[in-house]
């Protein structure tokens, strides 16, 4: 394909749809599209890739269904070779990477246990909450389920309370869950393969909210171009509305 393959692998929560959406804006300097946020700043609206789909008959529905990694990248379908993809995944396999796209350039979101909290914040009230009265979002309603069914003793309401009703003790617990849940997904464990150093860049979610400079040239390093004005900026006030937001959260729910 003359287009690239470009994906961000990361556990849910820790800013994975922005940094897509910061890519598209600095390889494709595209300068008329804001970051597209909701109230709870998340920034799923802008990942909606046009440019690629699955095998839908071999993989299944959405691609969830593939039996094992591998079968989940080698039937997914570039619609047009000619332009770029710009891909979101929360599996990192390079092998199964490269195999289907041996020119791919990886951004890898990895985190430390201090962390876990914070993101599990961002999983619960940007996807959970914020998704689940949202065009009947299957994956969000599974979460939330999920969760309920695995930790009842930490929930009194009825099942069918919405998250967003939830009262504050059980808004705590059903972030507990989802810390556990975070690490479970051993993102902070991640190594990466010495044959695969050049094709990934790791960035630390701390440093993604915090450090932005840093990030910015990392990114500007692993990219091999610049950042524009444009993509600095929306970038910049996605971090400051990142770091409000974690913080009022907090506040309401005493953690």
């Amino acid at each position: 394909m003359a287009g690239k393959f470009y994906s961000v692998c990361y556990v849910h929560g820790s800013s994975g749809s922005m940094m897509v959406s910061l890519l598209e804006k600095i390889i494709s300097k595209d300068l008329d599209k804001p970051f597209a946020i909701n109230q709870w700043n998340n920034a799923h609206q802008n990942v909606y890739n046009p440019n690629v789909t699955f095998n839908w008959q071999k993989v299944g529905r959405d691609g969830m269904r593939a039996g094992s990694v591998f079968e989940y990248f080698e039937n997914m379908v570039v619609i047009n070779d000619e332009n770029n993809v710009y891909f979101q995944t929360h599996w990192f396999h390079p092998k199964a990477i490269w195999g289907r796209f041996p020119d791919a350039r990886v951004v890898l979101i990895t985190h430390t246990l201090e962390d876990v909290q914070e993101i599990a914040i961002n999983n619960f009230f940007k996807f959970v909450v914020g998704e689940f009265d949202g065009n009947g979002s299957g994956k969000a309603r599974g979460t939330y389920y999920w969760m309920r069914r695995n930790s009842p003793h930490l929930f009194n309401t009825p099942e069918h309370t919405k998250p967003k009703d939830l009262p504050i003790e059980e808004q705590r617990a059903a972030v507990q869950v989802l810390e556990g849940l975070c690490i479970g997904c051993g993102y902070h464990l991640v190594t990466i393969p010495e044959e695969y150093k050049d094709k990934i860049c790791r960035l630390w979610y701390r440093d993604i909210i915090n450090n932005p400079d840093q990030t910015l040239q990392k990114l500007s390093e692993f990219l091999e171009t610049e950042v524009n004005d444009f993509a600095r900026e929306q970038y910049y006030g996605y971090c400051e509305r990142q770091k409000i937001f974690i913080k009022n959260q907090r506040e309401r729910l005493g953690l």
